[in-house]
């Protein structure tokens, strides 16, 4: 389904982003009206991006935590995540702070677990660092 989808998102944005008489030069084209029949996959799309951002969003953070619980560089989880390393500690610290605070249903985080992570991720920050900043 990704696949499609991304193919028609891409199809659309070529077919649809320029004007015929300037149609190498990217310059948007004004909204045409759509019958209902277009506008229910189209918003049925934007329901569906919408829905995997975010997923997204969700569970980055997690994932970011388990990866480098298992021993991976915080550098390589937050390329992986397309995040500089101080976003994805940002974003992890956010999600992990809940979780010290309050945990939910069980899913509480350990101070030790957090300080591991927050240890990887400084560190991982202390290395990219310019160094006039050090």
């Amino acid at each position: 389904m990704t696949t499609s989808l991304t193919d028609t998102l891409t199809e659309h944005a070529v077919r649809d982003d320029t004007r015929d008489d300037t149609a190498g030069a990217g310059i948007p084209r004004r909204a045409r009206e759509r019958s209902s029949r277009e506008t229910g996959p189209t918003l049925h799309r934007l329901a569906a991006m919408a829905s995997l951002q975010d997923w997204i969003r969700r569970s980055s953070p997690v994932l970011m935590h388990e990866a480098v619980l298992a021993g991976e560089n915080p550098a390589e989880v937050a390329a992986a995540a397309r995040l500089t390393v101080a976003e994805a500690h940002l974003t992890w610290n956010t999600w992990a702070s809940r979780r010290l605070a309050t945990p939910a249903n069980g899913e509480g985080l350990t101070l030790r677990e957090y300080l591991r992570v927050h240890t990887a991720f400084a560190g991982a920050l202390n290395e990219t660092a310019p160094a006039i900043v050090r």
